[in-house]
């Protein structure tokens, strides 16, 4: 397996950390989904709402941020 040249950066990557809000979302969403009415009356509405509302957002980020150039991972030590 080989890295990229800006692998050892990943925490200065706006798109991998939207990717992996955007898939934590996702996947708490549709847990939700599949769990039992008794289990999802437990989760307050305000909660719900904003789950659902970061899946969105960061689902429309991440393309956004990969296609810009991240110029302190060019720079950087």
């Amino acid at each position: 397996m080989k890295f990229t040249t800006d692998a050892k950066k990943w925490h200065r990557k706006w798109s991998t950390w939207l990717a992996l809000a955007a898939a934590s979302s996702a996947g708490g969403l549709g847990a939700y989904a599949v769990a039992p009415t008794r289990a999802q009356d437990m989760v307050p509405d305000w909660a719900l709402g904003a789950l659902i509302t970061i899946a969105i957002v960061t689902a429309i980020l991440v393309p956004v941020a990969t296609s810009l150039s991240q110029a302190k991972l060019e720079d950087a030590p």
